[in-house]
């Protein structure tokens, strides 16, 4: 069954699809999550509450990649090429090993990463009582978790071959490597908790999730291992200012498209990464947001 979800635009009507090899490889992450054995090394979740907690992680699972395709509806990426009336996660081979067009096609999986992202992040923070720090770190946990899981299943079970990752060019591919959308949408959502007030301790207590459970649950020590350490390497870092940047410079193209306004993310002047291209850790380096705010965080 193909891992795939989309979008299309037929006689001014928008559609979304998911096929049925997502939702069961969706499922399925989120059961293997809670149903590890080991899981209670890092989190505290009683039999009782595990069903829930299923439900919840593969709700919000499902919300990201619907407001991904949304977002790629909602700020026009259909409507500004005549041309081309769906967007498509599985791989393209028309589009594959084209730099340029490939380019264009990153680009806007940047922004539609970040819309859907951001609708997940709304629907789990709506209405969270800022005073109450237990209740933000649970949904911080569920935030993170969501999108990682979802990356991790794209990593895993899509059918592109990022293998060969750091020596092709970055627009070789039609789509950024899973690691660097993982970890542009970690960017994204500390970039909202940093207005908390104890923003910075939800910021490391989410990354701390995702890294503790690859290390200390599924027992991943190697950080080369870990699908989303692509992410924060030097190429990695530079992959994601040139997104952010591209993106930030393109996007007023787009908006004469969009169904909405198209904000503004800034542009990302000093990209920050902890390993090397061989996995090993860079000492004394900080998670840094879009927003400036970072902390020391250890891997």
């Amino acid at each position: 069954m193909s891992v795939n979800a989309f979008c299309k635009s037929e006689n001014e009507e928008n559609y979304i699809i998911l096929s049925i090899g997502l939702l069961y490889e969706f499922l399925n992450a989120a059961k293997n999550f809670v149903s590890n054995k080991d899981l209670n090394v890092v989190f505290k979740l009683g039999e009782d509450n595990k069903p829930t907690y299923l439900r919840l992680l593969y709700y919000y699972m499902l919300i990201s990649i619907i407001g991904h395709e949304l977002g790629h509806i909602g700020h026009g990426h259909l409507r500004i090429d005549t041309c081309k009336n769906s967007t498509n996660e599985y791989n393209s081979s028309n589009n594959m090993h084209d730099p340029e067009r490939n380019r264009l096609i990153q680009l806007e999986e940047f922004d539609a990463d970040w819309f859907g992202v951001r609708i997940n992040y709304s629907s789990i923070f709506y209405k969270a009582d800022v005073t109450n720090s237990h209740e933000l770190f649970v949904k911080t946990d569920l935030l993170f978790l969501s999108t990682y899981l979802s990356f991790q299943v794209l990593s895993n079970k899509g059918n592109r071959d990022f293998s060969a990752y750091f020596n092709n060019d970055i627009f070789y591919y039609d789509h950024p490597h899973p690691g660097i959308r993982m970890w542009y949408s970690a960017i994204f959502i500390s970039s909202w908790l940093a207005d908390y007030p104890n923003g910075i301790e939800l910021i490391n207590n989410g990354i701390h999730a995702i890294v503790a459970y690859d290390k200390q649950v599924l027992h991943k020590e190697n950080p080369t291992n870990s699908f989303y350490n692509v992410g924060i390497t030097e190429r990695g870092a530079l992959h994601i200012q040139e997104l952010v940047n591209g993106w930030n410079a393109s996007r007023e193209l787009y908006q004469p498209y969009s169904y909405c306004d198209i904000p503004d993310l800034g542009t990302l002047d000093r990209p920050f990464y902890f390993l090397t291209s061989n996995g090993e850790q860079i000492p004394g380096r900080l998670f840094i947001n879009l927003l400036g705010v970072g902390d020391k965080f250890s891997f």
